[in-house]
């Protein structure tokens, strides 16, 4: 058998799982299957180890057990056709929401994952506030603005956002860096808790910006409308139209100039919109 073919056929019964028939010598205390074995149970723990520290609050929500046996099913049914292990692990959160588990534990596995999707998106520059200080109301409405490159919006229908705040302990508003997100500095598998969590998050919708600032991933709570008016403006909509499309059926005019004199200064010292200047070309 050629060398080529050697690989093809080791690469094949590691993920097939097969045995080594003749093609493996055997040695002393060790046979042919014993041999293949290390490669074979070796891709599975290295994949396990690899996507488990990304979903530390699932462990917490499920419990060792079940994660462990979906992340295995998902190993077998899933294999690994990139060099990029990131793309890997953010399919697992997929794989999940075809599972037979609670709803809430869903949506805490795609906000994980949406965190580890948001730190290896390209980088961009950050709005400086100044770039508007001159610009006339008029202006302004018609401007379109842009979300960070790195970043996305989501919303779900439990609170899974407190939640991930009160388990790091932070504040709700900003967090955690992307370690502390993925599990607590690479805490081991064997070390987590071996029961489910006693408290699970609430059931009441969230809406959060994930995004990263300075090789940093953080969370921004965000108010209902405020999303509407981000996720308006993020589909290529200007500010006005952005803003009376999302706020059509507010009746309090007053609170909502208020709340959006607010939340553009919000947005602006957290540093989730994009540089203008890099989105036009123009320096």
């Amino acid at each position: 058998m050629s060398y080529n073919n050697l690989l093809s056929t080791l690469q094949n019964s590691i993920l097939d799982n097969s045995p080594a028939n003749n093609w493996v010598q055997p040695q002393q205390g060790f046979t042919a299957d014993d041999k293949l074995n290390v490669y074979i149970k070796g891709y599975r723990l290295r994949l396990f180890d690899v996507v488990i520290v990304d979903y530390e609050l699932t462990t917490h929500l499920l419990g060792k057990k079940q994660i462990a046996n979906l992340l295995k099913q998902y190993i077998e049914q899933q294999q690994s056709h990139s060099f990029d292990l990131f793309t890997y692990s953010q399919n697992f959160a997929r794989f999940l929401q075809t599972q037979n588990i609670p709803d809430y534990a869903k949506h805490m596995a795609d906000i994980e994952a949406s965190i580890l999707q948001v730190f290896t998106l390209a980088e961009s520059t950050n709005m400086d506030i100044n770039t508007l200080q001159n610009i006339d109301i008029n202006e302004f409405a018609n401007m379109q603005l842009h979300l960070r490159s790195a970043a996305m919006l989501k919303t779900y229908s439990y609170d899974v956002n407190s939640y991930m705040s009160e388990f790091y302990n932070n504040d709700d508003n900003i967090i955690n860096d992307y370690e502390l997100s993925s599990a607590t500095a690479y805490v081991k598998f064997d070390e987590l808790d071996n029961n489910k969590a006693a408290n699970t998050p609430s059931k009441e919708p969230c809406y959060v910006l994930i995004f990263r600032h300075n090789n940093i991933v953080r969370r921004l709570k965000l108010d209902k409308l405020e999303y509407k008016i981000l996720r308006n403006i993020n589909s290529g909509q200007n500010v006005g139209t952005a803003i009376n499309s999302a706020a059509k059926n507010e009746s309090d005019q007053h609170q909502l100039a208020q709340n959006i004199t607010y939340w553009f200064s919000k947005w602006s010292n957290n540093n989730i919109l994009r540089d203008i200047r890099e989105v036009t070309g123009n320096k």
